[in-house]
């Protein structure tokens, strides 16, 4: 292999995924989402302690305190953040391409180009882009790209020597997002049975060394929280609520596979699985190698546990997408396992309908990213027109009754709207900013230019102003005023 040739060669490979995903991505410049209302409500450094570091994040706590030490407009962090998690997910897909490629020992320029695309389908999941709506989204995006180092020293280089840098970038990944456990897990099982094909034996063996892995990890992990902090966040289910937690799992899996949280064109996610599926059927009846099928059976069964296996024990933050990347990724690991068939047996007419799948696929997520995106920025859009005109209101109530507004109290009524009627999309980026609670009071300082200070409602006030009614929309009777603060109920 010519070693120069190949260095070139990813570096091509790389400019051209970044400026692709640039272009897609380019919507979200100077976007705002609820996490980052919560931080201008907080402040940089009060959120980074407060939140990051008591979730056992220290790396996310970090970007936070260098953006405070400069004193960085929010829409420039943004704009930063979101442009090193384009590089550092590019960088992933190229390093996820090499790494395949050395499982197969394969140095065909033909067979690099499908596993590139592969990789990208694999890393730039429909799942994965929720990431890029946190403001710590470079610290995530980089807990994927060790995630994938993990996984392949586990599988393809584990020794004693080994162990104490797996253990150690193991660690750093999940300080990273203590989501990409998953991650972990789902690469190690796609390492696995391209390394293994057949042996089900030593892919066993490989699913204890994970589970083991996957242990200690947790255990640096809680230790962290404990030192941070001095308590763990009471976010994990006792013994007796994890029966329940598994019987909610289970209920709601079937919605998840076929809505895919409004991150993927509803059930077109389950079509592509069947297609991929039929696809490497087809290929093992024409060569009679029928028992290739199990490996991705396995890999699609394992995608879903592992997405969901964190939730056994906690169902905070359940039925988000970035929690949810085994299932993002699990239609680009069945073509990368079919695509070892195809490898091995060569099959023309299958290739064929193989790439045409793989690029409709890749298509379709692009086509899902700037529809999301789009969404997005119409919410924002929306969200800073009703916020002008609840700063109007306010406006008035002081003009006319010569007080200054500094608190603001809010509560709920009958059945409050997560996203807006005209906003198609309903996924987690169209969550309207005065909808959920970690956002209402950010937003309106944000847009109005104010620092109102919460305060709780009290009962005789929701009794008397809020109780039984219900709005489809903003309305001025939404809105309480009592001397110094507001009263607001969310629709």
């Amino acid at each position: 292999m010519d070693r120069t040739k190949y260095s070139r060669n990813n570096y091509i490979y790389l400019a051209i995924i970044i400026a692709i995903m640039t272009i897609i991505m380019y919507g979200l410049k100077d976007h705002i989402s609820l996490d980052t209302f919560c931080i201008i409500k907080y402040g940089y450094s009060k959120y980074a302690s407060e939140i990051f570091l008591s979730a056992g994040r220290p790396l996310s706590a970090i970007l936070l305190y260098i953006a405070d030490f400069f004193s960085m407009k929010i829409t420039t962090v943004v704009n930063i953040y979101l442009t090193l998690a384009i590089v550092i997910s590019s960088i992933s897909v190229i390093v996820l391409k090499d790494k395949i490629k050395c499982i197969l020992d394969s140095d065909n320029q033909k067979s690099e180009i499908i596993l590139l695309m592969l990789s990208f389908t694999m890393i730039f999941n429909f799942m994965y882009l929720e990431y890029f709506l946190f403001i710590e989204c470079p610290i995530m995006c980089l807990g994927t790209l060790l995630a994938i180092i993990v996984a392949y020293k586990l599988i393809i280089k584990a020794s004693a020597k080994e162990f104490s840098q797996i253990i150690i970038l193991g660690v750093l990944s999940i300080f990273c997002y203590q989501g990409t456990l998953n991650e972990i897990i789902i690469f190690c099982m796609l390492f696995s049975i391209i390394h293994n094909k057949n042996g089900y034996k030593k892919i066993f063996i490989d699913i204890v060394k994970c589970a083991i892995l996957s242990i200690i990890l947790l255990l640096f992990n809680y230790i962290a929280i404990k030192i941070s902090v001095g308590e763990v966040q009471g976010r994990l289910s006792t013994i007796g609520n994890i029966i329940l937690n598994i019987e909610y799992i289970i209920t709601n899996i079937p919605s998840i596979l076929l809505n895919t949280l409004s991150l993927f064109p509803e059930k077109l996610f389950l079509l592509y699985v069947m297609l991929t599926i039929v696809v490497g059927y087809i290929n093992c009846i024409k060569n009679k190698q029928v028992s290739d099928m199990l490996p991705i059976i396995i890999f699609s069964i394992f995608s879903i546990a592992s997405a969901f296996i964190q939730h056994i024990i906690t169902l905070s933050s359940f039925g988000s997408g970035r929690l949810l990347f085994p299932i993002g990724m699990m239609i680009g690991g069945i073509l990368t396992i079919a695509y070892i068939n195809f490898y091995r047996y060569n099959s023309k007419i299958l290739k064929l309908f193989y790439v045409s799948i793989l690029i409709s696929y890749i298509c379709a997520l692009m086509f899902s990213y700037l529809n999301v995106i789009k969404a997005h920025n119409l919410t924002n859009k929306i969200d800073q027109n009703n916020i002008k005109l609840v700063n109007h209101w306010i406006k008035e109530y002081e003009f006319k009754n010569d007080k200054k507004v500094t608190k603001l109290g809010f509560l709920y009524d009958s059945t409050p709207n997560k996203t807006y009627e005209n906003v198609r999309s309903k996924s987690s980026f169209s969550n309207r900013a005065l909808w959920a609670n970690i956002s209402i009071v950010g937003s309106i300082n944000y847009y109005t230019g104010r620092n109102l200070i919460k305060v709780p409602v009290k009962l005789k006030i929701y009794n008397e102003y809020f109780k039984d009614k219900n709005w489809n929309k903003l309305s001025r009777e939404q809105l309480v005023f009592i001397d110094d603060t507001l009263y607001f109920c969310v629709y």
